[in-house]
């Protein structure tokens, strides 16, 4: 019927499908976490794939590599395994393109309706960050990565979030929550 879902298994280091009789197989990941390497199928390695979303055509599942502090889109057909955003050796917040965006602890994404852009929560330094994945740019839609520890309500520049961690755009792309 072409039913799946898609899986971070974490603690495998792997992300697996499942169809819609159950049955799993690897889409990618080695098995067991290591230093993050782009590649396809079981080539692929993961240090801690975290939270996943499907782009809203089915052909890709971003993940966040948490503790790799990157963004990772795996091809559904292919298994390709492919960094996007930030680099595992600079676990730091920066805005920036491609690997030079630097993340501290990626949680939640979601891809935006039309497939343009990602919402990225970065937990540790309590913000939204929006990509741009035409250029693979990131910027800051809300909260203080230099101010944290309680929420506040406010315009951009003054709402801040303590310790946020999942993320959807409305069916519009309107609005995030």
């Amino acid at each position: 019927d072409g039913l799946f879902v898609a899986v971070s298994d974490t603690t495998n280091a792997r992300i697996r499908l499942v169809n819609g009789t159950g049955y799993t197989t690897i889409l990618s990941g080695s098995g067991y976490s290591a230093t993050p390497i782009d590649g396809i199928g079981t080539n692929a390695k993961w240090e801690k794939p975290g939270n996943i979303a499907f782009s809203p055509d089915g052909r890709f599942v971003a993940v966040t590599d948490e503790s790799a502090a990157s963004i990772r889109v795996v091809n559904v057909a292919s298994g390709e395994t492919t960094t996007i955003l930030g680099d595992h050796l600079n676990l730091e917040y920066e805005e920036g393109t491609g690997t030079r965006a630097q993340f501290d602890s990626p949680k939640g994404l979601a891809y935006s309706p039309d497939g343009a852009k990602l919402a990225i929560i970065d937990s540790s330094v309590d913000v939204v960050r929006i990509a741009d994945l035409a250029n693979m740019t990131t910027t800051l839609l809300a909260g203080d990565p230099l101010t944290s520890g309680r929420w506040v309500d406010g315009p951009f520049g003054t709402g801040r979030f303590h310790n946020p961690t999942g993320v959807a755009w409305s069916p519009d792309g309107n609005h995030l929550a």
